[in-house]
């Protein structure tokens, strides 16, 4: 990332975001006395995905969905929890239900017993949020502790552009906006039919959003001793939304027991040009 300069001036002795939802102390005074909270103003385009054409900034200056100072830089990327608004500390979670990364986590390779390859470390969201915001890559906030690839309260489809059962309608459809996920702590992309996943191997991998749910809780855990099908038997690569000419993208999600289901979205540039998809028994 070159991004050493930067590095060498945060101070790790101090907090790194001023949200103090208790009466104890900040470590250093809190990010903006130490000067933390003005680094997050950086924009690191290694964390934005060239796809999301969402505002990188959080403009408020605020502790409850940005660093202190106003417009904190957003990230596309991030860690996979249990819940992106969850008090509960990592070590009091369920070993069978734990996920890699949660609030003072301190996982290592042992703690893996389901394996690198079959756990998620890092997943796709978008900028943009219909409830709630997307975090900052440089502190914690409310609603952004990392996202849900399948535990927790976020357990909630990929790219799912709707919002909220609260709602009165629930889930009203005018709220519906692609590109826009519309929970908090919720994954997704703006890649047609899916999202791209680090894994704790470090291999980077397409998930369809056509995936199993039971497969992605699984995914997202890191010693639930559960057998992990094969979850990507498709295409790595996303389209691109700036590729020209055009180029043909499948998916399958072929689960143990189950019907193969097939969906080809072909696009031409930017755009989808023909949608389709069957269904085939084992």
């Amino acid at each position: 990332m070159e991004q050493e300069a930067l590095y060498s001036q945060f101070n790790f002795q101090a907090a790194t975001g001023d949200r103090n939802t208790t009466s104890g102390t900040l470590a250093g005074g809190g990010a903006v006395a130490s000067g933390n909270a003005a680094l997050s103003t950086t924009i690191l385009k290694a964390l934005l995905c060239p796809s999301d054409n969402g505002n990188p900034f959080y403009t408020g200056a605020d502790t409850t969905y940005g660093c202190g100072v106003a417009n904190s830089g957003r990230t596309c990327y991030n860690f996979s929890i249990s819940n992106a608004n969850s008090c509960t500390l990592w070590m009091s979670e369920g070993i069978q239900t734990r996920t890699l990364f949660g609030i003072n986590s301190s996982s290592n390779f042992r703690h893996i017993l389901d394996g690198t390859s079959n756990t998620v470390a890092v997943c796709e969201t978008t900028l943009e949020v219909y409830d709630g915001k997307c975090a900052s890559w440089a502190c914690a906030s409310h609603v952004g502790l990392g996202v849900g690839f399948g535990s927790g309260l976020q357990t909630r489809y990929i790219n799912d552009w709707l919002c909220c059962s609260w709602q009165n309608p629930a889930w009203n459809p005018a709220n519906y906006q692609v590109g826009r996920l519309g929970e908090w702590g919720s994954v997704g992309s703006l890649h047609p039919g899916g999202m791209q996943v680090v894994m704790a191997d470090a291999s980077v991998h397409w998930v369809s959003e056509t995936i199993d749910a039971a497969t992605r809780i699984n995914l997202s855990r890191i010693a639930d001793g559960e057998t992990i099908g094969q979850f990507w038997l498709h295409d790595n690569r996303p389209p691109r939304a700036d590729q020209n000419g055009p180029r043909a993208y499948q998916s399958r999600c072929n689960e143990p027991g189950r019907k193969t289901l097939t969906v080809r979205i072909s696009t031409d540039g930017p755009r989808i040009s023909a949608i389709s998809g069957r269904a085939d028994a084992m």
